[in-house]
């Protein structure tokens, strides 16, 4: 097997939206140049005070072959009435069995933020200097909401331990199966723009540096 990196930067972004009726998500990533490209989409329920994602599936392929899908069983949940300051995190999706396929997400600062918020939810503190981590395998359905209302000591404790690293913000996605890839993305959007106006817009922003300090 051979190990490769592909860098995926804002310019690579060739999709980023949802469905008219909201109920799917679609981001989609293509390496100009390289034929590196990585597809993910996500189910979603537009709900009264809050969004669901799930039953995300990411698949990964290059000009010769395709590299692999994986199906991710957490459900994120963001609730409308909170403006969303996540800081300096780097989340481990090492399945279960750690000898297959691993991903990490790394990111520095996402804002995401609806019509309608009133309260901010900042992880961790922005005075905390260090990077947060959090272990999440991808293969175990675990429910993750920030500053949300499901009390439970799991979704407590994602954010609690040492999970996405430095300067201006930004996403990376690496994966290990004979590759490594990496996705820096940058991404100011508005990303209901297409659904219902009776629903709930959110903007999100994703920064993203020049280098990637990944290892």
């Amino acid at each position: 097997m051979i190990s490769a990196g592909i860098i995926f930067k804002e310019d690579n972004i060739d999709q980023f939206n949802f469905t008219i009726d909201g109920s799917k998500l679609f981001i989609k990533f293509n390496g100009l140049g390289t034929g590196e490209k990585s597809d993910i989409e996500c189910n979603c329920r537009d709900k009264a005070d809050e969004i669901e994602i799930k039953a995300c599936q990411i698949s990964f392929s290059n000009e010769t072959s395709f590299l692999g899908n994986y199906s991710i069983r957490h459900i994120y949940k963001l609730n409308k009435t909170k403006k969303y300051e996540l800081l300096k995190y780097l989340i481990d999706m090492a399945p279960k069995d750690f000898h297959i396929e691993s991903f990490q997400f790394y990111i520095s600062h996402l804002s995401i933020e609806f019509s309608h918020s009133a309260e901010i939810c900042k992880k961790p503190d922005s005075r905390n200097p260090n990077t947060t981590t959090i272990k999440i395998p991808y293969d175990k359905e675990d429910i993750i909401y920030p500053c949300g209302s499901i009390n439970t000591t799991q979704s407590v404790n994602l954010y609690i331990q040492k999970f996405m690293s430095e300067q201006t913000g930004f996403l990376v996605i690496a994966v290990i199966f004979s590759l490594f890839l990496v996705m820096a993305i940058y991404i100011t959007i508005d990303a209901l723009k297409s659904r219902p106006k009776k629903q709930t817009k959110p903007k999100i922003i994703i920064s993203g540096p020049q280098e990637l300090p990944y290892t």
